[in-house]
């Protein structure tokens, strides 16, 4: 569930709130791991009022005046950020080190190139309007002729990407235009037509008189949307939109879809009649043995490459097959494989007496409906009040799916000396979990994991083998 942080130092009541995308800071550790993993985004003006506050507020005022020291003798920024990093201690000074040659550079970097890494950053957040106001001192500025039309074409195509995911395709038209003419990438292509299509509405046009051609265009535009795009809060509507969209329009008009990624074909790949397909194996299912799920999805041009792939997939073992659905191959609308991926496991799930799935983090699964009926939910959390709040979400949109598994329970992973404090007991207690075990954290388990040899080897005395 993420990294472990773990805190030594007083939490703050009042956070440090990073106001351009709102995030809230309470620890001195938490703020490090910020500044480590946000460094363009970090400037001296983030050292102000408010920062020095927070840090006396967890009880570090001697950091506060170490900071103040340097401002006075005109410190750069690289000199206090590795400073505060130092005095946390919360990286080790190899990991700084291999900070230091960035740190190295950001006082010499050229404006330009900080405020689009700044931009950059607020614009992965979804903190789109931040993100056009720092792309726009770039295009509005002078010209610098030190910088690459690489780089101009990817700040006026990422304007434009900001504009869209703010629903403003007329206005990201001419910044994709511009990134277009100047890189001349394929990518800033396929923008620009749907955005020019998605500014004409983004509703099928529902008069008698509108012409077959001006409605597969729209269907065209809504497909080319969700095909293209990282997965948002808005991806399935567009989904349903789309697929809407299309059963409105008549047979004479499907044929006349035409778009980047859209075509005729595109909602009718289906994973077809699987009563037709030949499941591996199912003769020769020893009476106790395991289907091992390991999810993850894959897509090519060819669904019966596809299909014959998953079949290929199940590595087959005297007692249990696996079968592992490897990653994702670009971007774009997961309809299809997670469709033919429902299928193949209404497939199997006949042909085995028990079946287990190793969901990848998350609720998609869950939500799409992708998992066959289960008797036995086993959620699994770090041992943090955080990961427990998701693993209680999860759990509720279990009930939400109406999956009604016999039981529902909870397993925390790499607890401190295998015990809960509690702080986490109350949290499961309050998201009305039943907590089937504990695996405590383990030196050796993270040596086995740097060197790649599997956990199932451990010495039989381990901590985490005798806590199963």
């Amino acid at each position: 569930m993420g990294k472990i942080i773990l805190c030594r130092a007083r939490e703050a009541k009042q956070p440090l709130v990073v106001k351009d995308i709102g995030l809230k800071i309470y620890t001195l550790e938490e703020l490090c791991y910020f500044i480590y993993n946000n460094i363009y985004f970090i400037s001296i003006d983030f050292f102000d009022d408010d920062f020095n506050s927070f840090v006396e507020e967890t009880g570090q005022k001697q950091l506060v005046q170490i900071i103040a020291d340097l401002k006075s003798r005109n410190a750069g920024l690289a000199q206090i950020v590795v400073s505060v990093l130092k005095y946390v201690d919360y990286y080790s000074n190899e990991e700084i080190e291999q900070l230091s040659g960035v740190l190295g550079t950001l006082d010499s970097r050229n404006v330009y190139e900080r405020l689009k890494a700044r931009a950059d950053t607020l614009l992965e957040n979804k903190c789109y309007y931040g993100a056009v106001q720092n792309y726009a001192k770039i295009i509005e500025g002078t010209y610098d002729k030190s910088l690459s039309g690489l780089f101009y074409a990817r700040v006026y195509h990422n304007m434009g990407v900001a504009h869209a995911r703010m629903f403003l395709y007329k206005q990201s038209v001419p910044y994709f235009e511009e990134a277009y003419k100047i890189g001349q990438h394929e990518e800033s292509l396929k923008c620009l037509m749907a955005a020019k299509r998605l500014a004409m509405g983004n509703n099928i046009i529902e008069s008698d008189d509108a012409s077959d051609q001006e409605a597969a265009d729209k269907v065209a535009a809504l497909i080319d949307q969700i095909y293209v795009q990282e997965r948002n809060d808005n991806t399935d509507e567009q989904c349903k939109e789309a697929k809407e969209a299309w059963d409105a329009l008549t047979d004479a008009q499907k044929e006349l879809v035409e778009g980047e990624n859209a075509d005729p074909d595109y909602f009718g790949r289906d994973t077809g009649d699987a009563s037709k397909d030949d499941p591996r194996n199912q003769d020769e299912i020893g009476e106790n043995e395991l289907l091992v799920v390991s999810f993850g999805t894959s897509f090519n041009d060819s669904r019966v490459a596809d299909i014959k792939g998953i079949e290929d997939a199940l590595a087959e073992e005297d007692d249990y097959d696996l079968l592992v659905m490897g990653r994702t191959q670009g971007k774009g609308c997961y309809c299809f494989v997670n469709g033919l991926l429902q299928a193949q496991l209404a497939k199997y799930q006949n042909n085995y007496p028990y079946i287990v799935v190793d969901n990848e983090a998350g609720m998609e699964h869950i939500s799409r409906g992708v998992l066959p009926s289960m008797q036995t939910a086993i959620l699994v959390s770090d041992c943090s009040r955080r990961g427990v709040q998701a693993v209680g979400r999860i759990a509720e949109l279990i009930k939400e799916c109406d999956m009604h598994p016999d039981t529902v329970g909870l397993i925390i992973n790499r607890a401190p000396k295998g015990e809960l404090n509690k702080g986490i007991q109350e949290e499961i207690a309050n998201q009305g979990l039943t907590l089937l075990g504990v695996v405590p954290q383990d030196e050796t388990v993270y040596e086995y994991d740097c060197e790649g040899r599997p956990t199932s080897t451990l010495p039989e005395d381990n901590p985490v083998k005798c806590n199963r």
